[in-house]
């Protein structure tokens, strides 16, 4: 875009030598055991050499165009952007960095997460990460249009926009004809399915499609994909019924509400980080099995919220909602990316991503339909009995030979 003279945002790259010499500095080798590596990265501190280059280009950086007010800190690596793989959003972003102890603890977060990732398997290509100036959400608007243009126009690599549309599409009129039933009709049965038809064609025919089909015959991949739009449906379900149902039935202020959700919040961002933690002991199959379990405890548990409406009986609920919600997740990532092949990685990854909005749609559309909430909550109990069934196909052994066969 440069070359189009359009104006970009200034930044800076740290990299990977920076980790390298902070690593050596403080005794921390890439060979030695990764558990617990994010601790160790964020207690310890930048050599003065790293510290002042980093200080120095913040400053200069800040003396620049005040473009959006603070920076972003995000990674780029060998293997974030290869031609059939793609890592972004694998590894940690922080946005709105404003002074610079903000940003050096922003810089150990990053390098944190690049332990936390390739953990699970294998990678060693060096990474560095970009400090970069943010924009108004108008200007990136105005940026993402212009980029796309230049892609029309073949001045920068055209990506796969009709399969975009395409997909954003028929997820669009599928929501509204759920959520809207007078759009229900067979006009629009009609131009759903061809929606449907022209995204697989469309996959099927570019030589960088969204999605690749043959990854679905991956039975570990298909259930741990399947699992988390279960597990998103439930917890993002949980998140907008909750405050609706509270004040409205039981008169709860907007601060009751919002320690409640705190709780749940709480509990499933800890157990997130647990399950990690436990997803090599436990293995993946048993944590999501758990993790489901445990899910459908809590969902009794909202059944008797119309018996026991009282503040402790609904946060300790929410508390064991909020434990299922998030200890399987890390083992639904894990086993989706561990599932397939390494040079299509980048590909599972927008995969899991994109059944995770789903999970998302899926709760707005459960949500506005029932008006019931005792209709909604025997629903999402359901959908956490499936969870159960789901999660006996992540089964390790098994997605060794499925993924050899895509291979």
């Amino acid at each position: 875009m440069t070359d189009q003279n359009v104006s970009i945002p200034g930044g800076f790259v740290v990299t990977s030598n920076a980790l390298h010499r902070f690593m050596s500095a403080n005794g921390l080798s890439h060979e030695q055991d990764w558990s617990g590596m994010d601790e160790r990265l964020a207690d310890e501190e930048l050599p003065d050499e790293v510290f002042r280059e980093v200080a120095a280009a913040f400053e200069s950086l800040q003396d620049g165009p005040k473009l959006g007010g603070g920076v972003a800190v995000r990674s780029s690596s060998c293997a974030e952007d290869l031609e059939e793989a793609s890592f972004a959003g694998q590894y940690e972003t922080i946005l709105n960095v404003t002074d610079l102890p903000h940003l050096l603890e922003s810089l150990k977060r990053c390098w944190s997460s690049l332990f936390s990732a390739r953990d699970s398997w294998g990678l060693d290509e060096d990474h560095h990460f970009y400090i970069d100036a943010m924009l108004p959400a108008k200007s990136r608007l105005f940026l993402l249009n212009l980029g796309d243009l230049l892609a029309r126009q073949g001045v920068i690599a055209n990506r796969n926009i009709p399969g975009s549309l395409y997909l954003t599409a028929g997820l669009t009129l599928f929501t509204l004809a759920v959520t809207h039933p007078k759009m229900l009709s067979m006009w629009t049965i009609a131009i759903l399915a061809l929606t449907v038809f022209l995204f697989i064609w469309q996959e099927r025919r570019c030589k960088e499609p969204l999605i690749q089909f043959a990854l679905f015959k991956i039975r570990m991949f298909i259930s741990a994909n399947v699992a988390i739009l279960l597990s998103n449906a439930i917890m993002y379900s949980t998140i907008l019924v909750m405050p609706v149902l509270l004040q409205k039935e039981y008169d709860y202020s907007v601060q009751s509400v919002g320690i409640l959700l705190f709780i749940f919040s709480f509990a499933m961002s800890a157990c997130s980080w647990f399950g990690g933690a436990l997803s090599e002991r436990l293995g993946k199959k048993r944590l999501v099995l758990l993790s489901f379990a445990v899910s459908c405890a809590a969902l009794l548990g909202f059944l008797g919220i119309y018996w026991y409406p009282t503040f402790p009986y609904i946060a300790l609920v929410l508390l064991i909602g909020g434990i299922g919600s998030g200890m399987g997740t890390p083992s639904m990532q894990t086993a989706s990316l561990q599932a397939v092949p390494k040079d299509v990685s980048g590909v599972a990854s927008g995969i899991f991503s994109t059944f995770r909005y789903i999970g998302g749609i899926a709760a707005s559309v459960m949500v506005s339909l029932f008006i019931d909430y005792h209709e909604l909550f025997y629903s999402l109990l359901a959908v956490a009995l499936a969870g159960l069934l789901v999660s006996g196909g992540l089964s390790e052994g098994r997605a060794a030979s499925d993924r050899a066969g895509v291979a």
